[in-house]
């Protein structure tokens, strides 16, 4: 049974040394529904309080990962709650499991992958699966039931919020991740929802990637790169020099010498065309790392890993993924056509299956809960949903909310050209897009269905 929340006063702090009066709460939902004598978790959640006498419905926001923070992530965003706090309430929350929330399942574990051989994608596979058990068992010792931490059940936390706040509808708003929670919430609470906006758009059969889209998202890049004079004459193209590099490490592993940013010192690292992989496919999150990889990919073709050494060497030595991340994303999983897609698509394509990594083999043999089809299935909705997406987005590309559109009469899709995966690229006080997402909200008409962001790769060393 869900609790009365407890709120006091609270003042935010925004990254930009802005202050914001708020309200800081706490609410008891339960671990897992419908299981008799479930224990009690806690929800920590920020409020902005509007000042006006007629406020629209609130906005919840979702954050991403699975497992960011959507209180300690939000401080960057203080321009968008503030501006929209002129006429509704802005909820900010840790999902279970996460931040402040309680429990956090951050285990005290980390890899330790040998240095001296090139990296594998079974031996890291397998690592992340031991990992992933000794993670279980420590917080299965703890008392933590892992079937409660779903998207299922954190999309009841969302609604569950909203009744303990005493909001008879809500506009969820979520990006990435936080686009899949929402989407489910769409799904399990829709009468309670006046609006919602699913930006980075992952479905609910999206949470695995095809690497179909990695590969047409680099040639995106290609294209890209090929307009600006200045990379021209010195890389014609990056999927060409890319893919002679894999083979080239395919053939002879390099060594490499470099710094250990959390240790200190220096460490030799043996590389190999899989470091690579990995390397690639994380920068398909992250608009200043899209930015540097042509001068990271330029290098290697003239004999310089240090990039590449020193990012082989953070994933040997990363910490394991927090145990809340695991669980929600083997519980949402893929259906077996997709499923099937990715392991015919990967041997030919780029990167193979690296976007994906340790997924979905992390949750082998863990008996983790599983939300099956009736999850992953079409969604249906008249609730009003903006979707945005952006061009050069590597992880929720443009055809995840093509897919979706269908199913939603009142759907919209807003195009963000050069726009990748994180927000910073296209946020930030009375940017485009956040003109459009905030007349979405107010129920008008968006003023187009694409805005541009410039977006320039570094300059050739």
């Amino acid at each position: 049974m869900t609790e009365e929340p407890t709120i006091f006063p609270h003042v935010l702090h925004g990254t930009d040394g802005s202050r914001v009066a708020a309200e800081w709460g706490h609410l008891g939902v339960p671990e897992l529904r419908g299981k008799a004598g479930s224990r009690t978790i806690e929800i920590a959640f920020v409020r902005l309080k509007t000042a006006s006498a007629k406020p629209k419905p609130p906005v919840i926001w979702l954050a991403g990962g699975p497992g960011s923070s959507g209180i300690a992530g939000s401080m960057g965003r203080l321009s968008r709650w503030r501006r929209w706090a002129e006429e509704r309430d802005v909820i900010l929350f840790d999902q279970r499991g996460v931040g402040q929330s309680r429990p956090e399942l951050s285990p005290p574990f980390f890899y330790a992958l040998p240095l001296d051989q090139p990296g594998t994608r079974a031996a890291y596979v397998e690592a992340s699966c031991d990992l992933a058990r000794k993670a279980l068992g420590f917080w299965r010792e703890r008392g933590i039931d892992p079937d409660g931490y779903t998207t299922a059940e954190s999309a009841d936390d969302v609604n569950d919020l909203r009744r303990a706040l005493r909001y008879e509808r809500m506009s969820p708003v979520g990006y990435s991740y936080g686009s899949h929670l929402c989407f489910s919430v769409i799904r399990r609470h829709g009468a309670a929802i006046d609006r919602a906006i699913a930006g980075g758009s992952e479905g609910p059969d999206h949470t695995f990637k095809l690497p179909s889209n990695v590969d047409k998202a680099l040639a995106e890049l290609d294209r890209t790169l090929a307009l600006d004079p200045r990379w021209k004459p010195v890389l014609p193209s990056l999927v060409s020099a890319l893919s002679d590099l894999l083979n080239e490490l395919r053939r002879a592993p390099k060594r490499v010498a470099v710094k250990d940013k959390r240790r200190g010192g220096e460490e030799t690292v043996t590389i190999g065309y899989w470091d690579l992989q990995m390397a690639v496919a994380d920068t398909l999150g992250a608009t200043p790392a899209l930015k540097a990889l042509p001068g990271n990919i330029l290098a290697m073709t003239r004999g310089e890993y240090r990039w590449l050494g020193e990012t082989a060497l953070s994933r040997r030595r990363r910490p394991v993924f927090s145990l809340m991340s695991v669980v929600m994303d083997v519980a949402s999983g893929a259906s077996p056509e997709r499923l099937a897609r990715i392991r015919s698509e990967a041997p030919s394509a780029l990167l193979g299956d690296a976007i994906n990594l340790p997924f979905p083999d992390i949750g082998d043999g863990l008996g983790l809960p599983d939300l099956g089809e009736g999850f992953r299935g079409s969604l249906v909705s008249e609730v009003p949903t903006l979707m945005h997406v952006g061009t050069l987005d590597g992880r929720t590309p443009v055809s995840n909310a093509d897919e979706l559109l269908p199913g939603f009469n009142h759907g919209r899709k807003l195009v963000i050209g050069n726009a990748s995966h994180d927000t910073g690229s296209w946020s930030g006080e009375r940017s485009a897009c956040e003109d459009e997402m905030t007349r979405f909200l107010d129920g008008q008409e968006l003023s187009t269905d694409r805005v541009e962001i410039p977006f320039a790769f570094d300059p050739p060393a």
